[in-house]
């Protein structure tokens, strides 16, 4: 039976983008009879078996010791962290592939020095980025994260009240803050409801005691299935001020939502023929209120369900599981 090893941060599921795709795959493998293994740095749910390894202060040799036992077909990394491995690796005669998740701004010169035999990037972004610094075009595989087609759940338009709604982890890189601070200059009777954790929930906690009366602001954690839980909320925001891919922007298109993005380049890629979306500029906060007062004013109007079905479609079309997993499987060929 063929083996695959995938060296990651935190394999946790109910952690963000690469941790949902190694679990997509590590189901996927099985059906394609093969065994897949996880290597962490840590866990947050501390699970730790024969297939889900998890690192310690000796997670370099622990690393080797482990891919020359299994002696896995392919290794895949899933974070900068594991780069130098590579070359170790190769002369070991294990073949690897670098799996970006994200457009990585620092740090490059590690893509230089320490090289892997393929390359995955969720976006026409990350795919730029890394021929821009040399890797070559033909290494280099698009394959852009599926969207998890479940029933959708649309909104009832037009609105009557203003529902605004964040999905995603509650990091710095993520623009929450940002987020807060602009709807916070707003004079319209707002509803946020955040759903997400991370490091900055205590900030948030405190921001929220300092918003004006206007402003409601709920954080409600972590949660499975989010769009079930905020059918009232007609937006969607994603503040990002770096991005990958952007998950949950076509999340937000499948489930009927009209869409705040930052202008940063992936979120861009993915909303630019979308009439439902809305970009602004961190480089000029004032452009947030713009872009909210015209989400607004969209939401206060009929948007038919045809439209919102089409919408859909087209989503589950573009970015389906079956056509992510088709493409994956022929990148490791």
């Amino acid at each position: 039976m063929k083996r695959i090893l995938h060296l990651i941060n935190d394999a946790t599921p109910l952690r963000g983008g690469a941790q949902r795709i190694l679990a997509i795959l590590r189901k996927d493998d099985a059906t394609q009879e093969k065994e897949t293994f996880s290597f962490s740095k840590h866990r947050q749910d501390n699970l730790c078996d024969k297939y889900n390894i998890i690192g310690g202060g000796n997670w370099f040799f622990k690393v080797l010791q482990i891919s020359i036992q299994l002696k896995p077909e392919w290794i895949i990394i899933h974070s900068r962290f594991y780069l130098p491995l590579a070359p170790i690796l190769s002369f070991f005669g294990i073949k690897t592939c670098f799996y970006a998740h994200a457009d990585y701004k620092s740090k490059k010169i590690l893509f230089r020095i320490f090289k892997t035999d393929k390359y995955i990037a969720v976006s026409e972004t990350v795919r730029d980025g890394f021929i821009k610094i040399g890797i070559p075009s033909h290494k280099i595989k698009l394959i852009k994260n599926p969207i998890t087609a479940d029933t959708s759940v649309y909104p009832d338009y037009p609105a009557n009240t203003i529902d605004l709604s964040y999905i995603g982890g509650l990091h710095p890189w993520k623009g929450i803050l940002e987020l807060i601070d602009y709807i916070a200059l707003s004079d319209a009777n707002i509803r946020l409801t955040i759903i997400g954790d991370g490091p900055l929930k205590e900030q948030i906690l405190e921001k929220i005691k300092h918003l004006p009366g206007n402003i409601n602001l709920t954080l409600l954690g972590e949660i499975e299935s989010p769009f079930t839980k905020i059918a009232h909320c007609h937006i969607n925001i994603m503040p990002s001020l770096e991005e990958g891919f952007g998950l949950v922007a076509i999340e937000s298109m499948y489930h009927g939502r009209i869409l705040i993005h930052s202008d940063v380049p992936a979120l861009k890629e993915l909303c630019f023929h979308d009439d439902l979306s809305i970009s602004f500029s961190h480089a000029n906060p004032s452009s947030f209120l713009t872009a909210l007062n015209n989400a607004i004013n969209l939401s206060k109007q009929e948007i038919r369900i045809k439209t919102l079905i089409d919408r859909s479609s087209l989503i589950a079309n573009q970015y389906g599981m079956q056509l992510f997993l088709e493409k994956y499987r022929a990148a490791l060929k």
